[in-house]
């Protein structure tokens, strides 16, 4: 047991002084080739995932004032991927995204809040093919490290993960006949993953 504790002491110390480091309080950048935005979806009755990797944006945020943050995130829908490029292709027509005429999508919060225990929770606008409505966006920091290239001399790499529920039908993605076929499910489990970089 006194190792357990000792365990436990050192984790809320790490964590104490994660959160009250003074460089969150910053512009952050998304650092588009380390960050996917991966969704997944019910099939009949096992699940497809699949990811957009053209994510970008800017986010401030400090743990210990979030509701002075802002989360600005921008997907380019053209890079979704599911590993079959044949639906790649299709998901692209006007039959779903329609990439076309809405090359992205994108969640902009209005507001920031903490939910404990490193969870926060950011309330804002998605847009999907010109329809907005609102969302909310748990998410959590992973941490941070200086970055290990040389290229990068030691600038700061900040962790961000968050996840939603969309239901795809609601911004036109579909018709709505596969889901009356029991084929495809009308709602979409999204994770982003991203690594940010100082904006400045």
């Amino acid at each position: 047991m006194p190792h357990i504790r000792r365990g436990f002491a050192c984790l809320t110390i790490a964590l104490c002084v994660l959160f009250a480091s003074p460089a969150f309080a910053r512009d952050w950048s998304v650092d588009t080739d380390h960050s996917q935005a991966v969704f997944t979806i019910t099939h009949i009755v096992g699940k497809v995932t699949g990811f957009f990797n053209d994510i970008t944006g800017t986010i401030n945020f400090d743990p210990k004032h979030p509701e002075a943050g802002v989360i600005d995130i921008s997907i380019g829908i053209d890079s979704i991927n599911t590993g079959i490029a044949k639906r790649d292709a299709h998901l692209k027509t006007a039959d779903f995204f329609d990439t076309a005429k809405y090359p992205r999508m994108s969640f902009v919060s209005d507001d920031i809040v903490a939910r404990g225990d490193g969870w926060f929770e950011a309330r804002g606008t998605f847009t999907l093919k010109e329809t907005s409505n609102d969302i909310t966006l748990p998410f959590t920091v992973l941490g941070q490290k200086p970055h290990p290239v040389p290229d990068f001399e030691g600038k700061p790499v900040l962790g961000f993960q968050g996840r939603f529920d969309l239901d795809r039908l609601a911004y036109g993605v579909g018709s709505g006949t596969f889901h009356k076929m029991g084929l495809v499910d009308n709602m979409v489990a999204v994770t982003l993953y991203t690594e940010l970089l100082p904006a400045d």
